[in-house]
């Protein structure tokens, strides 16, 4: 099973928003068996709950966030990625 890790800063917004998209996308096109999506933060608010604000512009398209509980990312989960997205390029220098 291939691995995608979407990296923003706190983890409560962009890339668990990122990471609903994702799935619900690999749901629609079968594949969602093929492909593990998660999501973390270089400095994850951890235990934190996905922004209300990105909770419910996902709902109106039929993705349930609510759920997601932030965290900083391990070197574990990266090395583990296949693949991994970040959402700017100082996540990126702070990763890699």
């Amino acid at each position: 099973m291939k691995q995608v890790l979407f990296i923003c800063t706190a983890n409560i917004c962009r890339s668990p928003m990122a990471m609903g998209l994702l799935r619900q996308r690999l749901r629609q096109d079968g594949l969602e068996d093929q492909v593990q999506v998660a999501s973390a933060g270089v400095y994850g608010l951890d235990g934190s709950p996905a922004s209300q604000p990105g909770v419910e512009v996902l709902a109106e398209r039929g993705i349930d966030i609510a759920g997601h509980r932030a965290h900083t990312v391990t070197e574990r989960e990266i090395a583990d990625a296949d693949l991994v997205l970040v959402m700017e390029e100082g996540h990126r220098r702070t990763l890699f």
